[in-house]
């Protein structure tokens, strides 16, 4: 196996996770890739990779393949013996469409030589997922026939947050007006308390909770979270928010939390609970001071939106 490659559990039939390091390779995949020589009416223009930093890993869990990279690049360019530099601040896996990926040329270029330029950026940087699956699969031993790979022509018609998404536009104006009525008002409070099961050890399980790049993938959203007590976080475009009070690793983690639609600075308490088992961990939820009028919705989506989320991008078990 890879050197690169390691395993953090027991991984009978490729069923809990495995992970590849595929920097070193994207480094020089893009050295390559971005060497290149384009002629715009009659102007010839080349580019060629300076410098570039992030992470990039391959990962699969039982058989599913999982790209998980985020890069900043600065380009060389030369247009007619005239040097500059081309910057290209974040190309990551969480937006699959690369729709908001910058790519930051300087404006004494002119805009028929940019249009060119940046076409033929956005062009290898559209084939880079495709490359690094075909390229590393093979490094994380997935019996044939059981691979599931990302679609990634499926891509381009998909968005993060689906018309499901967990607060409508419309809901959010709506109770968004009622919360600043109610913001001096007393709220009445109750608390949730859940359990479920993940098949996977406690270890993965919180980092799918902790770790900013984990939580995007299962979220389908940017997510803002720092494993550093009392740093605020936010997660699914900033619908949920608040910080983190306290951690032990891999065992719990408690968050002042709330959902934005809530009465303004009400904030519950939402502790997660790690217990790992001999093939599964159970995870235990006790959340307190949640208003009661948004109690089933609340339960709902931490069941919809996290759990049977986290399950079905990693295969940690059947969700609901």
């Amino acid at each position: 196996m890879n050197s690169n490659t390691s395993t953090n559990w027991k991984n009978v039939n490729n069923w809990h996770w495995l992970e590849k390091n595929c920097f070193p390779w994207a480094k020089e995949y893009f050295q390559n890739a971005f060497q290149t020589k384009l002629d715009v009416n009659g102007t010839q223009v080349s580019l060629s990779l300076k410098e570039v930093s992030g992470d990039v890993d391959v990962n699969q869990r039982k058989g599913k393949i999982i790209t998980l990279y985020d890069l900043k690049f600065v380009l060389n360019c030369e247009i007619s013996d005239v040097k500059t530099q081309i910057e290209v601040p974040e190309f990551n896996s969480i937006d699959e469409t690369y729709e908001n990926c910058q790519i930051v040329i300087e404006t004494s270029v002119k805009s028929e030589h940019s249009k060119v330029i940046e076409d033929a950026i956005r062009k290898i940087l559209l084939k880079f997922t495709q490359e690094l699956i075909t390229t590393h699969v093979n490094d994380l031993v997935i019996p044939s026939g059981r691979m599931v790979l990302p679609d990634v022509k499926a891509a381009e018609n998909q968005k993060f947050i689906d018309k499901k998404t967990m607060i409508s536009e419309e809901d959010d104006k709506c109770n968004t007006m009622k919360s600043e009525e109610n913001d001096k008002s007393n709220v009445a409070v109750s608390n949730i308390d859940l359990e479920t099961e993940f098949q996977c050890p406690a270890a993965d399980l919180f980092d799918c909770f902790t770790n900013a790049q984990r939580i995007a993938a299962w979220t389908r959203s940017p997510a803002e979270f720092t494993l550093k007590n009392e740093s605020a976080f936010k997660l699914f475009n900033g619908n949920i928010m608040g910080k983190l009070l306290s951690f032990e690793h891999n065992k719990s983690i408690t968050l002042q939390w709330r959902l934005k639609t809530w009465p303004v600075n009400h904030f519950s308490v939402a502790t997660l609970n790690i217990l790992p088992g001999s093939d599964s961990t159970v995870l235990k939820l006790h959340q307190k001071n949640v208003p009661r009028s948004e109690l089933e919705t609340t339960k709902k989506n931490w069941q919809s939106y996290y759990f049977d989320s986290i399950k079905r991008t990693f295969g940690y078990g059947a969700f609901v």
